[in-house]
């Protein structure tokens, strides 16, 4: 959010195309204020009111958590409450020998029915040559997160995982329009493939967006094209993953419908990911 706090119609820009949803989580980074500032003042009631005021009386907010400038609130339609039970929040630190948030994750978990579900907003290590850091901090978010995350039904991990592009002597100048054929250098990507992250269970839809960091505000331009900074090349920084524990009986499908970005909301040097899911339990 780049420390921002957006009006009404942002906020309407933001999730008016994503209407009609049973249950809402929307993680978020820099959340109205710096990280630094949030070292001093974490509190993000501004931007959950914003956010009640959007929803209006179809939908209540049953949790939040909130470490630093990384936040995280769900919200569900109204008359499926009767129907929530065992709400938990949690946040794990991950930044300076674990002992600072601005760099961690924060989750929530739930159960609907008999189903058990965990959202999980993470903000990962910073910097282009930062790869194996990133992956000590994903293994810390999920396996700190709760005590045992495996007994859980269905799990979203989502965030600023921060993982950049491992190949930055390509013509970056085509990024804009062969971005797909840039998805080679994912580090992500390459991370689980050469099997230095564990990615415990977790899976991704097929990625079909831009890059979504490092724009200038208020544009869709890369920054990295007019400062040649590694530190800002474009890379997919932004990222929806999730679990479905494959011996769960109660789940008798998980479909993703739909994983993108929106280059239409430019108020940030990110562009913001979505991701629905359809979930058919027993």
């Amino acid at each position: 959010m780049h420390g921002l706090n957006p009006n009404q119609n942002e906020i309407q820009s933001l999730l008016d195309p994503h209407k009609n949803c049973d249950i809402y989580a929307i993680g978020s980074e820099e959340c109205l204020r710096s990280i630094f500032k949030s070292f001093f003042y974490s509190d993000k009631s501004a931007w959950e009111s914003s956010l009640r005021n959007y929803f209006g009386s179809n939908y209540a907010l049953i949790a939040s958590e909130t470490l630093c400038a990384i936040h995280l609130v769900i919200f569900i339609r109204t008359s499926l409450i009767k129907n929530i039970s065992k709400v938990r929040a949690n946040k794990v630190k991950t930044g300076a020998k674990n002992l600072l948030g601005n760099k961690g994750a924060v989750g929530i978990s739930f159960s609907i029915f008999n189903l058990s579900i965990m959202i999980i907003n993470c903000h990962l290590a910073a910097y282009q040559d930062r790869s194996i850091q990133r992956n000590i901090d994903f293994q810390r978010c999920v396996t700190n997160m709760t005590d045992n995350y495996q007994s859980f039904d269905f799990i979203v991990l989502m965030g600023d995982l921060n993982y950049r592009l491992n190949n930055l002597d390509v013509d970056m100048d085509k990024i804009q329009n062969e971005h797909l054929s840039f998805l080679n250098y994912d580090q992500l990507k390459y991370e689980n493939n050469i099997k230095r992250l564990n990615m415990n269970g977790f899976r991704e839809g097929k990625i079909e967006f831009k890059p979504t960091f490092k724009y200038w505000n208020n544009t869709n331009n890369y920054q990295y094209i007019d400062t040649h900074d590694i530190d800002q090349a474009p890379a997919w920084t932004d990222r929806i993953l999730y679990r479905k524990n494959d011996t769960c009986t109660n789940i008798l499908d998980v479909i993703q419908d739909k994983y993108d970005s929106m280059q239409n909301i430019t108020m940030s040097d990110h562009k913001p990911v979505y991701s629905y899911f359809t979930l058919n339990f027993a």
